[in-house]
């Protein structure tokens, strides 16, 4: 998940989206910062579980990324 930018950087003006809570299962790496947050997950069943700081995180300000045969499922 990125947070998107008019720039090539992140500044001060920047939603900060995934500041919160992460639980991730059978995980083979978790990557996060105020604006990025990446997951590299086991084949079979995985779950990642994020619960942002924010009261909102608009859905027009960030992005889903993914690689590899997954399945999604936000609830």
């Amino acid at each position: 998940m990125e947070t998107t930018t008019t720039s090539s950087f992140y500044n001060n003006l920047s939603p900060k989206n995934f500041e919160g809570t992460y639980v991730v299962s059978q995980s083979m790496g978790l990557v996060t910062s105020s604006y990025i947050s990446s997951v590299v997950v086991q084949p079979g069943i995985s779950s990642f579980k994020f619960t942002p700081n924010l009261s909102t995180v608009s859905g027009s300000n960030y992005y889903l990324r993914g690689t590899g045969m997954y399945s999604l499922v936000i609830s």
